[in-house]
């Protein structure tokens, strides 16, 4: 995950790929639950006769209800009062609060910013999430490697389009259609040849 080498100049990270869905799907969620929480924790403010702060709502999201109470009784002046006396006092119906603290259990508000008592996604988030979603090689055998599937690719597509390569689904090359498994590579590693006696039929196929 975008990660480098700092220790080695020569080495030059490549990208391997940029994970769109999951990119697209992660900004999604987060703006989903900024707009969640500020339509939510409107109900939760309205109890009380001053504005909260921001740092007062993050504690809100992550310590629900207890610290609500905590809230209303240093507005109260009666931090030694039991809950339901207080609630009572207030004229509060917990219920419906309690809900809504219960809906917005599971939004982690860690990656969120907040300004003004509203939560948002920040540019800087939406940088990270790209960053996060971006894949880079991380030494030289990733780079060969690399290299090497571009160019597997490469050659299976040109199989493709010269008529070598008839019927390209995966199932087809998984049978060993094309190659045998008896094969040897150059550094004595079991590997693949040619399966002529399979392919034979296919060379009429391939016109000049």
């Amino acid at each position: 995950m975008n990660r480098f080498l700092k220790n080695n100049t020569s080495f030059k990270s490549k990208l391997i790929y940029v994970d769109d869905n999951w990119i697209k799907t992660r900004i999604k969620t987060v703006r989903s639950d900024a707009e969640t929480l500020n339509k939510e924790l409107k109900e939760v403010k309205q109890i009380f006769k001053r504005e909260l702060t921001d740092d007062e709502l993050v504690s809100v999201v992550n310590i629900k209800w207890p610290y609500v109470v905590e809230l209303l009784k240093s507005e109260a002046n009666f931090n030694n009062a039991a809950e339901e006396t207080l609630l009572s006092l207030m004229g509060i119906d917990p219920k419906p609060l309690k809900e809504i603290l219960f809906r917005i259990r599971g939004i982690s508000v860690h990656d969120l910013s907040i300004k003004n008592s509203q939560f948002y996604v920040s540019d800087a988030l939406i940088k990270k999430i790209n960053e996060i979603g971006t894949y880079f090689t991380v030494n030289e055998q990733q780079n060969d490697a690399l290299d090497c599937y571009s160019q597997l690719v490469e050659v299976i597509n040109s199989g493709i389009d010269k008529g070598v390569i008839l019927d390209h689904s995966f199932k087809d090359f998984t049978m060993k259609r094309y190659f045998s498994a008896s094969g040897k590579t150059k550094n004595g590693n079991d590997g693949f040849k040619v399966n002529f006696g399979a392919i034979r039929e296919n060379f009429r196929n391939i016109k000049h």
